[in-house]
C-alpha cells in the first residue's frame, strides 16, 4: 500500500513446475485500487539483477479493486525467450510501480 510516485513492490518469481521444459509466456497480475485522488498510473515490473523492465502504463480504478495483466512472450530483460532458468535460478522478480 502506497501513494508515493516511484514506489515499487517486488516478490521472487515461484521455481516453475515442471523444472525443465519451455516457458511459453510470464504473465503478471497486480491487483490494484487507486485510493488517492488525482491521476494515478501504474505499470508492471519485471526486476533482475542490476535491471528492471518496466511494462505498459495502466491507470488504476478508484471505485473498485481489480486485475491489470501484462503478458510478456519474451524476457523483456534479455528480449529472448523465456528460460526456466530466467526465471528459477536468476532471481527474477515480478512486481508493480507507481508511475505518476
Amino acid at each position: 500500500d502506497s501513494a508515493t510516485i516511484g514506489h515499487r513492490e517486488v516478490v521472487k518469481f515461484p521455481d516453475p513446475i515442471p523444472t525443465t521444459g519451455t516457458i511459453i509466456i510470464v504473465q503478471l497480475m497486480p491487483n490494484a485500487l487507486k485510493t488517492t485522488f488525482g491521476t494515478r498510473t501504474i505499470a508492471t515490473l519485471v526486476h533482475q539483477g542490476a535491471s528492471d523492465a518496466v511494462g505498459t502504463s495502466q491507470a488504476p480504478a478508484q471505485t473498485t479493486k481489480r486485475y491489470y495483466p501484462q503478458l510478456y512472450a519474451v524476457n523483456p530483460i534479455s528480449g529472448v525467450n523465456w528460460t526456466v532458468n530466467d526465471v528459477k535460478t536468476t532471481g527474477m522478480q515480478g512486481g508493480i510501480q507507481i508511475l505518476t
